[in-house]
């Protein structure tokens, strides 16, 4: 099996991630970054809110550093590659 072929499955799971009731249970993505940003830059004193994208990259990376501990662990690199997706998602917004 070629590598692209081992790779498409993955973005199409985490396209599936994108487009499935999530938002039903957790609410609108860019709204919820939001959200994340502002406690974040709470907690850390920061004087503006983190940008939705920037929170989203930060979550693709803490899910690519769980995917250098556990590499065969298909999740974290279905979710590093959903948090990206989301991340320019957000852009448009």
């Amino acid at each position: 099996m070629s590598t692209e072929s081992r790779a498409i499955p993955i973005l199409a799971e985490a396209g599936k991630l994108l487009a499935d009731d999530r938002k039903e249970v957790y609410g609108d993505a860019l709204h919820t970054c939001r959200r994340i940003g502002e406690v974040w830059a709470a907690q850390l004193d920061l004087p503006l809110p983190i940008p939705p994208h920037t929170v989203a990259a930060m979550m693709a990376g803490m899910k690519l550093i769980r995917s250098l501990i556990t590499p065969e662990h298909k999740d974290s690199w279905v979710d590093a590659a959903a948090y990206a997706a989301l991340g320019f998602g957000t852009l448009s917004s």
